[in-house]
């Protein structure tokens, strides 16, 4: 079976558990259901997004952020919001639908200036310090902007206007990439051996959509 190119949201999905992966994702037997919380975190993205982008001003529920957003949007350099980003097999940029593409993403907040950058990516959910989405992210910057030294990155918890951050370096590339690598081969082997085993977790318990897994249990 031919890998789906790999994303930070497939990578992660894939590691929960990789059979929801499988009947979820790649055969599409199962829908996930889309909960208010997935809703409200849309929302929150495209706001931000119109208030850095278009100038449009923040909606009354989201007004307490505006004086973080701002700061974002009065920085030097090359601002970009939401952007859509795609590498080939040979780990070139390319079409997000390219025929040889090999990763996809979409970077909430990320500014450029000189050897410069910040890195943002906004969460509506509880804090965690898993850094691996921003892990990703600042290897991709690092492949495609050859001039940018260190990164300033960050997840933004809205619900608590705080941030968990961490600083990149272009000589930690290869660390970063040796860190990244064995989850994405573990990915992409399960796609050569159609192998994808199910992860017993929490999930188990009535959360999952899979209820042909013989893990499921309906919720108590």
């Amino acid at each position: 079976m031919t890998p789906l190119p790999w994303s930070p949201s497939s990578l992660d999905k894939f590691i929960t558990c990789p059979k929801q992966f499988h009947e979820t994702v790649v055969l599409k037997k199962f829908k996930q259901p889309k909960t208010p919380e997935i809703i409200w975190g849309e929302k929150v993205h495209k706001d931000f997004e119109l208030r850095i982008k278009e100038k449009q001003d923040l909606p009354k529920e989201l007004t307490t952020h505006d004086s973080y957003i701002a700061k974002l949007d009065g920085l030097s350099g090359n601002t970009y919001t939401e952007q859509k980003i795609a590498l080939n097999t040979k780990l070139e940029p390319c079409n997000g639908f390219a025929v040889d593409v090999w990763f996809r993403g979409v970077i909430d907040f990320f500014n450029e200036d000189g050897s410069q950058a910040k890195l943002i990516d906004y969460k509506t959910g509880k804090p965690h310090t898993k850094f691996r989405q921003l892990d990703i992210y600042a290897w991709y910057i690092f492949l495609t902007h050859k001039t940018i030294t260190n990164i300033d990155a960050a997840y933004y918890w809205t619900k608590y206007q705080d941030e968990t951050t961490k600083k990149y370096y272009r000589v930690e590339l290869p660390e970063i990439w040796s860190t990244l690598k064995p989850e994405i081969v573990a990915y992409r082997n399960a796609f050569k051996t159609e192998t994808f085993q199910p992860k017993p977790s929490g999930l188990c318990n009535g959360w999952c959509p899979v209820t042909t897994c013989e893990f499921w249990r309906p919720k108590r």
